[in-house]
């Protein structure tokens, strides 16, 4: 079975989409629905500042309890839970655009994801020919390449409708992880980086926290 080396930036592209929402406040981490947040092991680190998905508002004085998550630390994101927190005055945050940059981050991952699959299926072969001459690989592929574009320009253009675009980035991740068969799903291939981002997603894009 092929070894695929994972995508590895999308931990960059969380703490991007973090201090999207407050740029003037360092180490920012938004705490979504149940007190959870995903970040990264360095910022926490570094001693967060917690902010609301909900409301924008600071929170302190919370038990910060980790939540083991084997994949996702192993593509450099960490999961916790925030137990009790107070909430204080509202920071100049914008909230939205955490989701917003997230979206972007999975769409990312998702295009590296296509690299790897047309260099992987290039190299295999199946009944004397490669992977990548099958014409339905080839409309998976094609399939995986449009919703990157699409969600792209959806996402220029100001496009809100933040849990359609994340399910539809769910479904494409899905389809094209099936492409690659058994090895995607290995610790080391881009299946685990996918489900990171699909639980990232979950928690911060499932829902709208403004209702």
């Amino acid at each position: 079975m092929t070894t695929l080396a994972p995508p590895t930036t999308y931990a960059a592209g969380l703490d991007a989409a973090h201090d999207s929402v407050a740029p003037d406040t360092p180490n920012v981490v938004v705490v979504g629905p149940g007190g959870f947040a995903y970040t990264t092991p360095a910022r926490l680190a570094e001693g967060p500042s917690w902010l609301s998905a909900a409301t924008g508002h600071r929170l302190h004085g919370a038990d910060v309890r980790p939540v083991p998550n084997r994949v996702a630390a192993h593509h450099g994101v960490a999961c916790v839970r925030l137990v009790d927190p107070t909430s204080g005055d509202p920071a100049a945050a914008r909230p939205d655009l955490l989701r917003h940059h997230l979206l972007r981050a999975h769409t990312r991952l998702l295009a590296r994801t296509v690299e790897l699959a047309v260099a992987d299926l290039g190299r295999r072969t199946t009944a004397g020919g490669p992977l990548l001459g099958r014409q339905l690989v080839q409309a998976g592929l094609a399939d995986a390449v449009l919703l990157v574009e699409e969600t792209d320009g959806l996402l220029d253009g100001g496009h809100d409708a933040h849990p359609a675009v994340f399910a539809r980035l769910v479904r494409g991740g899905r389809a094209l992880l099936r492409l690659l068969g058994g090895a995607s799903f290995l610790i080391d291939g881009p299946g685990g980086a996918v489900l990171t981002a699909e639980q990232v997603g979950t928690l911060y894009l499932a829902v709208r926290h403004d209702r």
